[in-house]
């Protein structure tokens, strides 16, 4: 399954940027990462980030 994504799959992205370029609802990116099932990296400002080769990681492995 090839996609072409708007984002390099190792660049830090907002949840709703990772939603947006998946076609994910936000909320499921958003409580995955709560779960701690997703990574997340914060920069200074404390934000919460992603990348979106872990959450394709992720889908991957419950499909």
């Amino acid at each position: 399954m090839a996609q072409v994504f708007d984002h390099p799959p190792d660049k830090l992205i907002t949840y709703k940027q990772a939603a947006e370029a998946l076609g994910l609802p936000y909320f499921k990116i958003q409580r995955a990462a709560a779960r701690g099932d997703l990574p997340t990296y914060s920069i200074l400002n404390g934000r919460k980030y992603v990348k979106l080769r872990d959450i394709e990681a992720r889908i991957r492995v419950h499909n």
